[in-house]
């Protein structure tokens, strides 16, 4: 059978969140950079999305995530982070 499903996890406006230490903290054990990472935005709202080892600055790049969409890094990315433009967004993520 699948890994079983994870607490949600709300992520704040205008802050940059590393999506490992999210899930580490929900799963209540470590998830390793490089190892791949799903997040679904589980409400009406905007999500950037960044894959790089350090925390994302004002210039950085991003791929948006909107309205109940999903996306994932890839196995080996040295990190994946997660900012929400306009407003508090709740989010699911996972194991992949």
């Amino acid at each position: 059978m699948g890994k079983p499903t994870l607490n949600n996890v709300t992520l704040p406006q205008g802050v940059w969140t590393n999506l490992y230490t999210a899930i580490s903290q929900v799963k209540g054990s470590a998830v390793a950079p490089g190892t791949p990472i799903g997040v679904r935005l589980v409400q009406r709202g905007h999500l950037q999305l960044n894959v790089g080892a350090t925390q994302p600055t004002a210039d950085s790049g991003y791929e948006p995530l909107r309205d109940f969409e999903y996306s994932e890094n890839e196995q080996g990315d040295p990190g994946f982070w997660a900012m929400p433009p306009f407003g508090d967004v709740t989010v699911n993520l996972k194991e992949v």
